[in-house]
């Protein structure tokens, strides 16, 4: 890995290094961000639904145990 490529990035500040970039880089780096967050999102919900089947199959299970 070049050195002068680590110390480019860390010489530098965030804004100077975003004036640096072409609008199509800014752009790419706009959109990663994005598909991050969505991609972070759907596992999210996939928790959180996993979870609620869960509970629900253990509430489902006591109430047939009552027998209500």
């Amino acid at each position: 890995m070049s050195e002068s490529g680590n110390a480019l990035a860390v010489g530098q500040s965030s804004s100077e290094t975003a004036a640096a970039l072409s609008f199509d880089e800014r752009w790419a780096r706009w959109e990663a961000k994005g598909a991050r967050h969505d991609a972070r999102v759907a596992r999210n919900m996939r928790v959180v639904l996993a979870l609620m089947v869960t509970i629900g199959v253990i509430w489902a299970s006591v109430l047939l145990s009552w027998g209500v």
